[in-house]
């Protein structure tokens, strides 16, 4: 609204001017007001004209600049080499960053009802957790604590393309 505010100001200056002119080479003051709307034409109609030019303006500007940025990127081609491929591996850290912490943290775990998902875990002690089977089993014939149960035992063990067993940290899901 502030570049509408001036347009006004500088057409109504434009305009006093001329009808102030007018008056002084001896007209009427309503005849000079009504011979200036006729040479400025609608007030209106110069706002959309004024502001086509300074769109215009800005476009061929901005043009202008892209042109001197490639003539410039051109002469230099060894620092447009380094400028590109530093904004090529920001650009990729930044997506494998955004990649790893939407999987992570900002995506719902793909069970129904997320929100009510509970771990249940005991310490463990001598390296074996403190919960055995019947107290699972005990969990898992509730129904009243939740409508799915899952257990992930660790397991230490890993068997490798060669058949040879190696030791490795891992879990297995069991579902009812």
């Amino acid at each position: 609204m502030r570049h509408d505010d001036q347009l006004d100001k500088e057409l109504q200056f434009h305009l006093d001017s001329r009808i102030a002119d007018l008056i002084a080479e001896g007209l009427t003051p309503d005849e000079a007001q009504r011979r200036t709307r006729l040479e400025f034409g609608g007030v209106m109609q110069t706002k959309e004209a004024v502001r086509d030019l300074h769109l215009r303006s800005f476009i061929e500007g901005l043009f202008q600049d892209l042109r001197l940025a490639f003539r410039t990127l051109r002469a230099t081609p060894v620092v447009t080499f380094v400028a590109v491929l530093s904004l090529a591996l920001g650009i990729g850290a930044n997506t494998a960053m955004f990649s790893l912490v939407n999987s992570l943290l900002l995506r719902s775990l793909p069970v129904k009802d997320p929100a009510r998902l509970v771990l249940l875990r005991s310490h463990e002690r001598e390296g074996y957790p403190e919960w055995s089977f019947p107290v699972w089993n005990e969990i898992r014939q509730r129904p009243q604590l939740s409508s799915t149960r899952s257990a992930f035992p660790r397991s230490s063990a890993a068997r490798s393309p060669t058949r040879t067993i190696s030791a490795a940290e891992g879990r297995t899901v069991r579902s009812r």
